[in-house]
Parts: structure tokens; C-alpha cells; sequence
């Protein structure tokens, strides 16, 4: 999980508003963070079962969610962290 540049208060003045609508938008991009992780790991654990009951059919469906679950993670990872970087200019 990526750290969070929002603990503090935000900041007075003009970028008050704009410090908090990245600080909401963090909180929203950190709930689906934990999604993606979840689904993962189901998928993960239900890519293992497949392998070893030879479906391969199935096994090649969740390796395929798995990767698009992957580019979703990664995504929501890069949002928080432009965020963050954003806040820090504050």
C-alpha cells in the first residue's frame, strides 16, 4: 500500500479546496487498492486449484483476469502517488 501524504490538516488558503478533493479522491483510490489486492488473491488461489485439477481452460480465464487485475492495481498505485506528490506542494 502506498503511504498517504494526507495526515495532517489541510493547508490555509487557496489550495485548501483542492488539497482536499486529492485527499477524498486518495481515499477512494485506496478502498480500490484493497479490491484489486483481494481480487488477486482469490484469483491467485483459484489459479492454483485449476492447475491442479489440470483445467487449463479455466487456469488460462483467471491468469487473464489476473493480469488485468494487475494493470488495474498498478493504476490505482500510480493515482495515489501523483496525488501525493501533488499534496506536497502544498
Amino acid at each position: 500500500m502506498p503511504p498517504t501524504a494526507f495526515a495532517g490538516a489541510a493547508p490555509a488558503g487557496a489550495g485548501k479546496a483542492r488539497y482536499k478533493a486529492l485527499r477524498d479522491k486518495n481515499a477512494a483510490f485506496i478502498g480500490n487498492i484493497e479490491y484489486w489486492r483481494n481480487q488477486l488473491t482469490a484469483n491467485h488461489e483459484n489459479l492454483k486449484a485449476a492447475v491442479e485439477a489440470n483445467d487449463l481452460d479455466t487456469a488460462r480465464t483467471l491468469l487473464g483476469y489476473m493480469k488485468k487485475d494487475s494493470d488495474s492495481l498498478t493504476n490505482e498505485i500510480k493515482a495515489v502517488e501523483a496525488n501525493n506528490a501533488e499534496a506536497a506542494g502544498f
